[in-house]
């Protein structure tokens, strides 16, 4: 009775060494052994795993990065939204006041686009077609003024 369970328990750890393969029946009394697979090695475990933590660690820095530059985009975008719409109430709230002063006057009047410069000893010439200017400044200093400045104070 033991012998047999004795066989018994051979054989059972015979067919886990099959099913891992590190032996291999040749016939039924031949057995050969082919080593112990890489995927129970400890070094060729640890590599992996170093190797797969290390590639989720970059993906994971990568994805931060194009996170922080949607944001980054989301922002400049935001921020071209609000000065298109302060632009326009702008020039909505001066074609509102120029239609309620609904005069004839057109000294009291001023053309779009406008531009201002201010700054002394600077010289503006206009070109015949009234379409384009040339505008000289003495410093390099002086910044323009626009409509949409001057249309929000």
């Amino acid at each position: 009775f033991d012998q047999k369970n004795i066989r018994r328990r051979v054989y059972d750890a015979l067919n886990v060494l099959m099913a891992i393969h590190i032996i291999e029946k040749d016939s039924k009394r031949e057995i050969k052994w082919l080593g112990i697979p890489q995927c129970f090695d400890n070094d060729a475990l640890a590599d992996p795993q170093s190797q797969d933590d290390d590639a989720l660690l970059k993906a994971i820095q990568h994805e931060e990065t194009r996170n922080k530059e949607l944001l980054s985009s989301i922002d400049q975008t935001q921020d071209a939204i609000k000065d298109s719409i302060t632009k326009y109430l702008l020039l909505r709230r001066l074609i509102q006041r120029n239609q309620q002063q609904k005069t004839n006057d057109y000294t009291s009047t001023i053309s779009l686009p406008l531009f201002l410069v201010n700054e002394k000893g600077s010289q503006v010439d206009l070109f015949d077609d009234d379409h384009q200017a040339l505008v000289s400044c003495a410093s390099q200093s002086s910044a323009p003024i626009t409509e949409m400045d001057i249309l929000s104070h």
